[in-house]
């Protein structure tokens, strides 16, 4: 079966639109920002950049717009391959570069349906705060509004959707359907701006442990043996003795909490003194937590208060290989890889890594 907008051949005509093969030798501004809009066809990507582009600019943010719909033409008889993407999509980095010489950001609206693609943008915006916001909406509605717009290989919206990479480790993700292309762009600069102050960490006790694993769900990121993963069950008697093993003189154990619930916790452990490191670790409650930058706040604050409160000159963390989520927050707030084996990367974060990720925010 034929895929529209995803797959590994080679279009025999490949329609574009400009030819800005130059590289960029150096961004000329490294304190701009890139606000990738990732989502299928017909999710309403370009509506919302244009949304965004007005309330950055009443904000005093002139952010210029660039488009992968750009660079290729498209109609409701052509179907567009994977390697024509990842073609165009150099050009489109290397066009957004340039105008990020004048900018203070650039939005760029994407269809991205391969790791290749997402990695090639990474790069090339790696001097960059580089921000990513997943756009969707319900299948059915994506439907209707591909067949309404008629400017697109039928299918291409459903096709998107399934091959759409990646599926989540996004810093937000927005619901075209479920708000206005206004409201979606409110969302994106909050988020922006930074999590709720809300969010803020208490030292845990065996109430607030009781009250966040009542509603936890495991995560099947950081497993690396998917055969062992199962749904997580909450018995009174194995929460008391997680919490009974947080408590010594080793380890802070923290709860997330926003609005006066948990919804997450976070541990610093191996505390060191000598040494002067610890190590960092996270749970997010359950998904309906995440991708909203509530964990994001909470890593800084722990490392905030490992730096300050603890003296710690050094904090430790990992990530399971496959966890994308995991290595992009802590990459963006200033943990740098240090190493990596079969199953996870390491990292390594100081005060020097930390302030320059907030420098690049």
């Amino acid at each position: 079966m034929t895929q529209c907008s995803t797959g590994n051949q080679s279009g025999t005509e490949k329609k574009k639109i400009g030819n800005e093969n130059n590289k960029i030798g150096e961004a000329a501004n490294q304190i701009g920002e890139a606000v990738l809009l990732n989502g299928p066809s017909s999710s309403g990507k370009s509506t919302i950049s244009a949304a965004l582009q007005t309330a950055l600019r009443e904000r005093g943010k002139d952010f210029a717009v660039v488009s992968i719909d750009d660079f290729l033409q498209m109609d409701a008889g052509e179907v567009i391959y994977e390697d024509d993407v990842f073609e165009i999509s150099q050009t489109l980095c290397d066009h957004a570069l340039l105008l990020l010489k004048e900018a203070d950001g650039i939005i760029i609206d994407h269809v991205i349906t391969s790791q290749r693609i997402f990695e090639q943008l990474e790069s090339a915006f790696s001097p960059f705060s580089f921000f990513t916001a997943k756009v969707t909406g319900p299948m059915d509605e994506l439907n209707r509004r591909e067949a309404l717009r008629g400017d697109r290989c039928p299918g291409s919206a459903a096709s998107s959707l399934e091959y759409l990479y990646p599926q989540d480790a996004y810093d937000i993700t927005v619901d075209t359907f479920a708000h206005t292309p206004k409201e979606c762009a409110l969302q994106i600069i909050d988020a922006l701006r930074g999590p709720s102050p809300s969010v803020s960490l208490r030292l845990m006790t065996r109430e607030l442990c009781h009250e966040l694993y009542k509603g936890f769900e495991n995560d099947p990121d950081i497993y690396t043996d998917m055969s062992i993963f199962k749904p997580f069950v909450y018995s009174e008697d194995g929460v008391n003795a997680l919490f009974d093993r947080q408590t010594h003189p080793s380890r802070r154990y923290f709860a997330i909490m926003l609005e006066g619930k948990p919804i997450g916790e976070i541990k610093l452990k191996g505390i060191d003194r000598g040494k002067k490191e610890c190590t960092l670790g996270i749970h997010m409650q359950s998904d309906a937590v995440k991708d909203k930058g509530y964990g994001t706040a909470a890593e800084k604050l722990a490392l905030a208060y490992a730096f300050d409160e603890l003296g710690m000159q050094t904090v430790l963390a990992d990530a399971v290989l496959k966890n994308k989520r995991s290595q992009h927050i802590l990459e963006k707030i200033g943990f740098v890889p240090i190493g990596e084996d079969d199953m996870f990367l390491y990292y390594q974060a100081d005060k020097e890594s930390v302030q320059a990720a907030n420098a690049r925010l």
